[in-house]
């Protein structure tokens, strides 16, 4: 999965919609969640979707591991700030 959450890396910067659909997948079927939700979530920010990214971090923070929580607590913090 590690590569595919490189080739949706390169897709943000063609497609960044197409990007956080792909996110979206690949959190829902668990793969990579604390990555994906990051990545998204500041793909969003990029669109002027900041309230949208935290509602997703709100609602999938509990699929993230613990040490994540942290980071995601940061990117919280950065979209409060829009």
């Amino acid at each position: 999965m590690l590569m595919v959450i490189m080739w949706i890396m390169k897709l943000v910067e063609k497609n960044p919609e197409a990007a956080i659909v792909l996110f979206r997948k690949a959190i829902n079927s668990g793969d990579k969640v604390d990555s994906a939700l990051k990545d998204m979530a500041v793909v969003m920010k990029q669109l002027d979707r900041s309230e949208e990214a935290i509602e997703a971090i709100r609602s999938f923070r509990s699929l993230c591991s613990k040490q994540s929580q942290e980071s995601l607590d940061n990117v919280l913090i950065d979209l409060y700030k829009v």
